[in-house]
Order: structure tokens, then C-alpha cells, then sequence
């Protein structure tokens, strides 16, 4: 049994792919909503909806979402894909609340393990 791991993700539509993942986690590189207000001085990216089960004909068992686009539209693209990921039952980290510790650790089973995924973002990153 493997766990696969692939970086920023970006699915702004359904994608046909060639490769099955059994169980994946991936960092989440926008959020799951265009609605709100886009940050200042900076390229700001994001998904009108969620194609990752469409893309992958699964979910994955974690998404990261510390990284450097994940309030390109602020608090009300990210509430928005908090909820989406919740409705398709996708575990996030990385982000959220300084008292939630942003999520970290999202715990997950995997197998007969149990891991603990954490995501942090530098400040650097503006995110």
C-alpha cells in the first residue's frame, strides 16, 4: 500500500488523467470559490467549483491548504471552500483558525497507520 503526495493543484475544470492514485493527498492551491474581494498587489488565482472528484474519480484523503493563494479572495472564498471540502468530505490542514491551530495536525487512518499532516505557510508568501 502506497500514500502518494503531488504538489499545487490546480483544477479549474475536469481533467482527463492517465495515472490512478489508490490513496493521495495534495496541496490545494486555490480556493473553491471566486466570490469575494481579490488581495492587492498580487496574481490571484482560484476555482469557480471543485473538480477533484471529477478529476480523480475519487476523493483524496487530505488537501493542504497552506500556501500562497488560499486567501487570493478572501475570508468569503475561503469559508466557501472550507465548506465545499466538508460537503465532499475531504480532510484539509494548513488552514483556518490560529486557536484550531489551522488545522494542523488533520489527523487521517491510513491503513493500520494513523498520520498526522500538518501544512504551515510562511508569512513571507503574503498568503
Amino acid at each position: 500500500m502506497s500514500l502518494t503526495f503531488f504538489g499545487d493543484t490546480i483544477l479549474d475544470k475536469p481533467y482527463t488523467i492517465e495515472l490512478d492514485f489508490e490513496h493521495f493527498i495534495f496541496n490545494l492551491e486555490t480556493p473553491l470559490s471566486c466570490d469575494g474581494i481579490p488581495a492587492l498587489n498580487k496574481v490571484n488565482i482560484c476555482q469557480k467549483e471543485s473538480h477533484i472528484q471529477a478529476t480523480f474519480g475519487k476523493v483524496p484523503l487530505a488537501v493542504s491548504m497552506a500556501n500562497n493563494h488560499v486567501m487570493d479572495f478572501g475570508e468569503e472564498a475561503f469559508a466557501k471552500t472550507k465548506t465545499s471540502l466538508e460537503k465532499q468530505n475531504i480532510p484539509y490542514f494548513g488552514a483556518g483558525l490560529k486557536g484550531e491551530n489551522f488545522n494542523n495536525p488533520q489527523i487521517i487512518k491510513f491503513g493500520d497507520k494513523t498520520v498526522g499532516l500538518c501544512g504551515y505557510c510562511c508569512p513571507s508568501a503574503h498568503p
